[in-house]
């Protein structure tokens, strides 16, 4: 065998290795943050993610609060046109049969064609009707090679490469239907790969992210959606102001006899005090006794006529502090 030949090879091998792997280097990562009606934090208990061009959903659980997705890059040309797209298939590369997803915005007859690199028709499908919506099709390849795959309706075209490993029997592309939110089949992700979805994602996918978040002692639930088309960070906006965690409005503080001041705290609707009660005087003034730390005393104590205050571990330096 001459050098020539032997570079020739060497020299295609690399195009084919560099495609391969360009097609699985770029992963997308979504974050998500809760914000209420003041622009605060506030923590998110799940989101529920779905794909809804290509049928599948996740839910993270705090405290994940990204979820990472593969992208295929290189081989993949997501294209749109006028309301028709074209999602690339998955899996690519595939051994013999691939799954594509294609966006419909106007009802009417669409043909697919899938064409080998010299050009030569291998596969089409003429005057299919489909109304408005995300259609899934199933496409089985036998031979080899890197195809393109072109969907026409009404003047408008889109194309996207894929790439066949071989093993399909025989070439056929197959309608399985149209995606519906119904079909959707959430699951959660799971520990060992927690905030990673295996599920497949293209730039332009329509995306639904629903925030759940306890506030004010409710949860409450948001809804975005969007056409994801980089990775991002997402605010989830809740519309209810949190004061978890806030002074009471009306009562952000409280003096009680003796002149200690005492912060409150909103638990759900409840006002609690932040600090643990360091008076030593009933509200009429009269004096409450210092009384010992002996447990076993205590518990024999008739509250109703024999009420005592304590210093913790008996040391009154430490009643500023723990009341």
């Amino acid at each position: 065998m001459s050098n020539l030949s032997i570079m020739k090879k060497i020299y295609l091998f690399t195009i084919v290795f560099a495609l391969c792997v360009s097609a699985f280097a770029q992963t997308v990562t979504l974050s998500f943050t809760g914000r209420d009606a003041n622009n605060n934090y506030v923590q998110l208990n799940r989101v529920d993610i779905t794909n809804q061009t290509r049928n599948w959903s996740e839910t993270i659980l705090w405290p994940d609060t990204t979820l990472t997705m593969q992208h295929v890059t290189g081989i993949d040309d997501y294209v749109t046109n006028g309301g028709l797209s074209l999602s690339q298939n998955n899996p690519n590369p595939f051994n013999g049969t691939t799954d594509v997803w294609l966006s419909v915005a106007d009802a009417g007859a669409v043909t697919v064609e899938i064409a080998d690199l010299n050009g030569r028709i291998v596969e089409t499908t003429h005057a299919l009707s489909l109304p408005t919506g995300n259609h899934q099709f199933r496409v089985s390849l036998s031979a080899a090679g890197t195809y393109v795959m072109t969907v026409r309706q009404n003047g408008k075209t889109a194309s996207i490469k894929m790439v066949n490993n071989g093993g399909g029997n025989g070439n056929r592309i197959e309608y399985t239907g149209i995606v519906g939110a119904n079909n959707y089949s959430p699951k959660q992700t799971k520990s060992d790969t927690r905030g990673v979805t295996d599920n497949p994602f293209a730039f332009g996918d329509m995306m639904e992210y629903v925030g759940y978040a306890t506030i004010n002692g409710g949860e409450d639930t948001v809804i975005v959606s969007q056409q994801q088309t980089d990775a991002q960070e997402i605010v989830v906006p809740f519309e209810t102001e949190q004061t978890d965690g806030l002074p009471c409005p009306d009562t952000p503080t409280l003096t009680d006899i003796d002149g200690n001041v005492y912060n409150t705290v909103m638990l759900g609707n409840q006002c609690w005090m932040k600090e643990n009660l360091r008076t030593t005087h009933f509200a009429n003034g009269d004096s409450i006794s210092m009384g010992s730390t002996v447990y076993s005393d205590f518990y024999n104590i008739d509250v109703n006529n024999y009420i005592l205050y304590y210093a913790p571990n008996d040391d009154f330096s430490n009643v500023p502090t723990y009341g």
